[in-house]
């Protein structure tokens, strides 16, 4: 097989952003753009076959469950004919015509073809709805693993089968997702076999699932797809900024399920995990915050024992640090004042948050399950990030128009991050000595 140039590497792994958030959407478009540009025979462009619909056959799918006769219900003849549609989309998917227009049109064509399942006057047709969710998965996965499938084609029919649920939205009451496409996309996030890029589709679909309405089972299989993104070392098709984006992903997740006081975000191996990320500083330290604020969302009772838990305070006192000086470091691009301000707020919440309590009567944080040796200088620490956030609060501009603008200007706020750094060595110096020795830089 040829290796594949940089830019190549590049646009296989991020091209999912721009299906996936409309804020990344151009800078994926971009690199998907000079990807193919430079690498245009190295790209898979299978084209699946399939038959389209006749205009009589249209009409005849548009009416299911619409006819006077049996409303509401599936005939003998409604089966061929949602199998034959689902085909023929699918392999629309794989057309140039698509893959060529970039993410805009492959985008397009699932949205398009999600409007047509959740159609207003289907959503009560469940016999329908059921048919075609089987049928997209049935007949998406073949064209999802097929590796001679371009992989745009292959990312947006991914997303498809994330975007299955079992209950419709309907106007306040959100969705809930369908069991069977949880599932497969645990298989693809847990596969040895896939590319990168699908894994990143896979883990971002998943995100979808885990905010929403699911099943200790739909979650149990979750949770151990994404730990070894949470505890375990970067296989060798991933770059860095790849696999890190793959492990905040998979704190979100954790995150998500802990907000909901779920017992799936207890896991003895993902917790454990995301003391391993906090205390990682060969690790971004936006990452290492991503693993904080799901630690704050955390029962305290499953960060227990005195040697985690002292790295973990060590961890949010070493991640402030590298905040603070990067934050206010005048020859970087210097960030919002309410993104540092969100920053140093969630390191505190790992500490103690809010009022210390979960819905469930647990508390949350590393604090409360701290001995007496611990918590002291953990509330010290508490107490410098809640100083340094008061500060910060104060510089923000009077005007509300104006604070979601404002950035850290070095001689405003320089003193005070520097302060921070100051004063959260001072913490954490008398503790770090007798905490557990940092994994290696290369183990993520």
């Amino acid at each position: 097989m040829p290796t594949q140039s940089p830019a190549r590497r590049l646009g296989l792994v991020w091209l999912v952003i721009p299906v996936l958030s409309a804020a990344w959407f151009h800078l994926g478009a971009e690199v998907w753009s000079r990807a193919r540009a430079q690498d245009a025979a190295q790209t898979p462009n299978k084209i699946v076959e399939a038959t389209p619909l006749t205009k009589e056959e249209e009409r005849a799918f548009s009416g299911i469950g619409t006819r006077e006769q049996n409303p509401g219900q599936l005939i003998p003849a409604d089966a061929p004919l949602i199998e034959k549609k689902i085909k023929a989309v699918i392999a629309e998917f794989t057309m140039p015509t698509t893959t060529d227009a970039g993410p805009s049109g492959a985008t397009k064509l699932r949205n398009d073809w999600r409007l047509k399942i959740t159609n207003a006057s289907r959503l009560q047709f469940k016999d329908f709805h059921k048919a075609v969710n089987a049928g997209v998965i049935a007949h998406a996965t073949p064209v999802i693993l097929d590796k001679e499938v371009n992989p745009l084609a292959r990312v947006n029919l991914l997303m498809l089968v994330g975007s299955l649920d079992r209950v419709e939205r309907e106007g306040a009451t959100p969705a809930i997702p369908l069991p069977e496409g949880t599932t497969k996309l645990v298989e693809v996030l847990k596969s040895t076999d896939v590319p990168a890029y699908l894994q990143a589709t896979a883990i971002e679909s998943l995100t979808r699932h885990a905010e929403l309405e699911t099943t200790p089972q739909q979650r149990k299989e979750i949770v151990a797809a994404i730990t070894p993104y949470l505890a375990g070392k970067r296989p060798e098709k991933y770059d860095p900024a790849g696999w890190h984006w793959l492990c905040k992903r998979s704190a979100n997740i954790l995150q998500a399920f802990a907000e909901k006081s779920l017992p799936e975000a207890n896991d003895p191996a993902v917790v454990a995990g995301l003391v391993t990320i906090l205390t990682d500083e060969s690790l971004p330290y936006t990452l290492r915050i991503d693993a904080a604020a799901t630690i704050a969302a955390i029962d305290s009772k499953n960060l227990s024992g005195t040697n985690k838990l002292k790295e973990a305070v060590v961890g949010v006192g070493e991640t402030a640090k590298a905040m603070a000086t990067e934050s206010g470091n005048p020859e970087k691009s210097l960030p919002l004042i309410t993104h540092v301000l969100y920053m140093v707020n969630t390191l505190a919440d790992a500490l103690r948050r809010g009022d210390g309590q979960s819905p469930t009567g647990g508390a949350k944080g590393l604090l409360a399950g701290a001995d007496a040796n611990l918590k002291s200088p953990a509330l010290n620490l508490h107490s410098k990030l809640t100083t340094c956030s008061d500060q910060l609060t104060k510089t923000l501009p009077k005007n509300l128009a104006d604070v979601q603008k404002a950035k850290i200007t070095p001689a405003v706020h320089q003193p005070i991050l520097d302060q921070l750094v100051t004063e959260v060595e001072a913490v954490i110096k008398p503790l770090r000595g007798n905490t557990v020795a940092q994994a290696p830089a290369a183990s993520k």
